[in-house]
C-alpha cells in the first residue's frame, strides 16, 4: 500500500484534494447517467491523503484525473479490485472508514454458501456498486456537478467547514426541483409523462416534498445533545452545531447557514445567517439571509 501512495504522491502535477468521498447515487429515471442525488459513506475534507491516493492512483492510471479540477467516479470491478487488493486488511477494520466501504463493495461482509450462490451475489453487488462513485475536488472553486455539490454540502452538516467559509456559488442552479419520496428522487417530467401507468398500477408514489434540497435529517446522524423536533425544518446543507434544538412550528434552517454552538431555534435561519453559541431564537425572529431581503449581504 506504501508503495502505491508514494507513487501516486509522486506523480507530475499531483496535488491532495482539498475533499473526497464515496457515495451511492440516485440516477435520473430518464438519463441513466444523470445523477440527481447522492448518499455520501464517506466524506473526508483535508484529511485521510493517503486513502485518497489509493483511489487516485488508479483513475490517474485510467485518464481520469489530472488534479486540476474535480473529478466524479463510477467504481467498476477493476477499480473495486485494485482498491481492495492495495487497502488489504484495512478493509475488515471499519475505523478506517474508507478502505472498509471498499470491503463492503467487495463483498466481505457477505456468507459463502455456494459456488452457484457467490455468483448470483457477485452479479448483484456488481449492480449495485456501478450506482456507487467515488468524488475527489483540488480546490474550492465553484461546484461543477451534483457529486461536488453534495460532497460539499455534506461537509457543510457534518461541522467539517463552517457556513459562508466555502464556494457554493451556482449550487442552487446544479441541483434539479425533485420530487422526494421515502428519502428516493423522482423528476417531475418522469411523473408526468408516467402519471396514468403509475396511477392504473398502484405504483404512483407517496410524495413527501419537492424541493432542490433533501432534508438534514434524510443524510445526517446528528449528535445525542442535539434535537430536531420536524424533519421538514432543517435543509440539507445546514450547519447544525452540537446541542442546538430545533423547535416545531415556524423555526426553520437554510443551507450554507445555521448554529456554532448550543442553541436554541424557534425562529428562522435563511441562508447565510449564522447564529453563536449560547442563542435563542425566538418564535416570532427571522433571520434574513442572502436569499431573502439582505441583497446579498449575509448576517
Amino acid at each position: 500500500m506504501q508503495q502505491i501512495i508514494q507513487q501516486t504522491k509522486s506523480l507530475s502535477g499531483y496535488k491532495p484534494p482539498l475533499a473526497f468521498g464515496i457515495a451511492k447515487a440516485h440516477f435520473s429515471q430518464k438519463n441513466p447517467d444523470e445523477i440527481l442525488s447522492l448518499d455520501y459513506m464517506s466524506v473526508n475534507w483535508r484529511e485521510n491523503e493517503d486513502a485518497a491516493a489509493v483511489f487516485l492512483h488508479y483513475l490517474h492510471a485510467q485518464g481520469a484525473v489530472d488534479f486540476t479540477s474535480e473529478v466524479v467516479a463510477r467504481f467498476s470491478p477493476e477499480f473495486v479490485d485494485f482498491c481492495a487488493k492495495t487497502f488489504g486488511d484495512l478493509t475488515k477494520d471499519p475505523s478506517h472508514k474508507n478502505a472498509h466501504i471498499v470491503g463492503l463493495l467487495n463483498g466481505e461482509d457477505e456468507l459463502s454458501v455456494s459456488e452457484q450462490y457467490d455468483k448470483l451475489l457477485k452479479t448483484q453487488r456488481e449492480e449495485r456498486n456501478a450506482k456507487v462513485v467515488f468524488c475527489a475536488i483540488f480546490d474550492d472553486s465553484a461546484p461543477k456537478s451534483v457529486a461536488s455539490a453534495y460532497l460539499k454540502l455534506y461537509a457543510m452538516s457534518l461541522q467539517k467547514v463552517a457556513p459562508r467559509s466555502i464556494n457554493l456559488d451556482g449550487v442552487f442552479g446544479l441541483l434539479k426541483n425533485l420530487a422526494w419520496s421515502a428519502n428516493e428522487p423522482i423528476e417531475l417530467d418522469y411523473l408526468r409523462e408516467n402519471e396514468a401507468k403509475l396511477k392504473l398500477n398502484g405504483r404512483y408514489p407517496r410524495i413527501d416534498f419537492i424541493d432542490k434540497f433533501p432534508r438534514f435529517l434524510m443524510h445526517i446522524i446528528p449528535a445525542d445533545n442535539t434535537r430536531i423536533l420536524d424533519a421538514s425544518k432543517v435543509r440539507f446543507g445546514a450547519h447544525i452545531a452540537d446541542g442546538t434544538t430545533i423547535m416545531p412550528g415556524a423555526s426553520y434552517v437554510n443551507f450554507n447557514a445555521g448554529t456554532l454552538g448550543v442553541s436554541m431555534v424557534e425562529g428562522r435561519i435563511s441562508s447565510s445567517a449564522v447564529v453563536g453559541n449560547g442563542s435563542d431564537v425566538g418564535g416570532g425572529a427571522s433571520i434574513l439571509g442572502v436569499l431573502s431581503g439582505t441583497d446579498g449581504n449575509a448576517i
